[in-house]
């Protein structure tokens, strides 16, 4: 647990850099929103995995149901995806193969050992990125310059 907690540390503390960054960064590689965006949404999946490790202690679970392990094979395998699609970004139709190309795969096997796991469960939301018909989303996938306006003081 202490190991979770200090990664989810780590996590937040490198979210508040990049937001000082971004704060203080005229010209940024990609839009602002979508860095803050990208940023907030891996935040938020650290927070749940810590939220659910504390939830494990909290219920002094013993044992596992049928089908965690499964939803653990997911997550890891969605975290080396994300891992290598953020490294790809300086070629973003390198990163946008991590998106593609698993994407339904992943959101296949999530539902399916979700489903052996908790017969209420369902994915609401789809991974973002591409559909997997291979249609852009309504944001550029290009890397672009954003010039920040100011105000005369």
């Amino acid at each position: 647990m202490q190991i979770i907690k200090a990664i989810e540390h780590d996590g937040d503390e490198l979210t508040h850099g990049i937001f000082t960054k971004l704060n203080q960064s005229f010209i940024t590689p990609f839009d602002r929103e979508d860095i803050h965006e990208l940023t907030s949404q891996l935040d938020d999946v650290i927070d749940l995995i810590d939220a659910a490790a504390s939830r494990f202690v909290l219920y002094r679970v013993a044992s596992i149901r049928l089908g965690t392990v499964d939803l653990v094979r997911v997550l890891v395998s969605a975290t080396v995806e994300v891992s290598a699609a953020i490294r790809a970004l300086p070629t973003p139709e390198k990163a946008l193969r991590h998106c593609i190309e698993n994407q339904t795969a992943t959101k296949t096997k999530a539902t399916a050992c979700a489903a052996r796991s908790s017969p209420s469960f369902s994915m609401k939301k789809p991974i973002p990125c591409r559909s997997s018909s291979g249609k852009k989303s309504s944001k550029s996938s290009k890397p672009r310059s954003t010039n920040v306006k100011t105000s005369p003081t």
